[in-house]
């Protein structure tokens, strides 16, 4: 255990965090120091409710939580050099902004969808993107999700969406369409269309199509269990263990 990595994992008794906790235990090459909860009055070690205390002797911290803790959580890691692995999702421009200004003095990956195979199709996507124009091919993305997530679109679901605008070298936020209903008119040129889907267990589907008047292209992705991602951010916790401080994506990983 001496050359071991010291992992600490946060939000560790919700599902990602009790998938984080079984891979981490299960590689040679980490420890898992810490499985930070809420409240630990009736568990036992590694479980703390010590979110400063775990962080400060930790060498990375892994995080699937919420934006508010991930903020939270970023200035600590930032104050003890603690290298910060992020998955949460729906973030605000400011609460990015702490990862930002957390990345100048630690390496932080942050990505929402730490699946390899999810980054290897946002590559596939901004190729398309720059290859296959808005005027000749509508590019609608559809997702679907377990019925207790909260954020929609899912975060992934806007990688693909902000993957694609950057192909076409134009502002996501300007062409995205995250709403329809009743007598939208007809689709403008250029639009990119985002669908939800909420029900069962389901742990993530997402799917690009770019639909032209003849053929159309369909980019498609199925997590069938949690453990994609644990095993993506362990990967991502162990790179960024030899990286200087910045702000890094699975894209950087993967280049």
């Amino acid at each position: 255990m001496k050359n071991t990595i010291k992992v600490a994992i946060l939000g560790a008794n919700g599902r990602m965090g009790r998938t984080l906790c079984a891979v981490v235990q299960k590689d040679v090459a980490l420890h898992l120091s810490y499985a930070i909860v809420r409240d630990s009055a009736n568990l036992s070690s590694p479980f703390t409710d010590n979110l400063a205390k775990a962080i400060q002797n930790a060498n990375i911290l892994i995080d699937f939580t919420t934006p508010q803790l991930t903020a939270q959580a970023a200035k600590l890691c930032s104050s003890h050099g603690t290298a910060y692995i992020v998955g949460t999702t729906g973030l605000s421009s400011k609460q990015k902004k702490s990862l930002q200004e957390a990345g100048d003095t630690i390496p932080i990956v942050y990505a929402p969808n730490f699946s390899l195979g999810i980054n290897i199709l946002l590559n596939f996507a901004q190729k398309l993107g720059s290859l296959l124009s808005a005027q000749d091919f509508d590019v609608e993305i559809t997702e679907m999700h377990h019925n207790k997530k909260i954020d929609c679109p899912s975060g992934t679901a806007l990688a693909l969406g902000e993957a694609i605008a950057t192909g076409r070298n134009v502002d996501f936020d300007t062409v995205k369409r995250d709403e329809r209903s009743g007598k939208v008119g007809r689709r403008p040129p250029g639009e990119i269309g985002l669908a939800a889907i909420r029900g069962g267990n389901v742990v993530g589907e997402h799917t690009a199509m770019f639909l032209g008047a003849d053929e159309s292209i369909v980019l498609k992705h199925e997590a069938h269990n949690r453990k994609v991602f644990a095993r993506g951010a362990v990967f991502a916790g162990k790179w960024a263990m030899k990286q200087d401080p910045g702000l890094y994506s699975m894209r950087n990983i993967l280049a």
